[in-house]
């Protein structure tokens, strides 16, 4: 299981440095700069492990920093 995630860390450090940060893709409203979707993705990653934090804590008690 690890090594699948290493190749996938790997496949997104290529991508990262392989990607015109300027250029646009298609998004669900439209076209969206690529920089523009990376922060979105972020935002939303962080927001989703907060929510995990929260169970967790609900679960064992410990609280986090």
């Amino acid at each position: 299981m690890l090594a699948a995630y290493d190749a996938e860390w790997e496949l997104s450090q290529q991508t990262m440095r392989d990607v015109d940060w300027s250029g646009f893709v298609e998004g669900y409203r439209g076209p969206i700069r690529v920089e523009r979707l990376l922060a979105d993705v972020l935002q939303e990653s962080a927001r989703h492990l907060g929510h995990l934090d929260i169970v967790r804590e609900l679960i064992d008690g410990a609280k986090g920093e």
